[in-house]
């Protein structure tokens, strides 16, 4: 499953400002804090596996999880 990101806005539109970044440092800066929030979900299930009495339903979600996509 691949987990889209929001197109971005037009950085010449009024209003928008991407503080001295160009669209594709904005656009890495997303990809990498989705990174960094799927690893995080893996974590947490694989730490409630190792904690709960179902068996291996923390690790079936973190496999599950470790196999989304991030869309561009």
């Amino acid at each position: 499953m691949t987990i889209p990101l929001p197109p971005l806005p037009d950085p010449d539109c009024p209003g928008v400002h991407f503080d001295g970044y160009s669209t594709t440092e904005v656009r890495a800066i997303q990809r990498e804090a989705m990174r960094v929030a799927i690893e995080a979900a893996a974590k947490v299930c694989r730490d409630f596996d190792a904690t709960d009495s179902l068996s291996n339903y923390g690790l079936v979600l973190a496999r599950m999880i470790e196999e989304l996509e991030i869309g561009t």
